[in-house]
């Protein structure tokens, strides 16, 4: 997950290094043992829904930016 965040130029949140099943784009999608992809676009940015992901359970979010406070 590490190498994916590096290619990509972002960062994981939490950092971890788990098999996941996933890497899901819209958060209304996800499932257990997804990955969060949080991206920036003209309708939605995806940073918006990164603590509610995390706070129900996500392993994980895969970033363009920190936006833990």
């Amino acid at each position: 997950m590490a190498d994916l965040a590096y290619c990509l130029s972002g960062i994981v949140i939490p950092s971890f290094s788990a098999e996941f099943d996933r890497l899901v784009l819209d958060s209304r999608q996800l499932k257990n043992n997804d990955v969060f992809v949080a991206l920036s676009g003209e309708a939605h940015d995806g940073h918006d829904f990164i603590q509610d992901e995390l706070d129900k359970g996500v392993i994980a979010v895969l970033a363009e930016r920190d936006v833990i406070k």
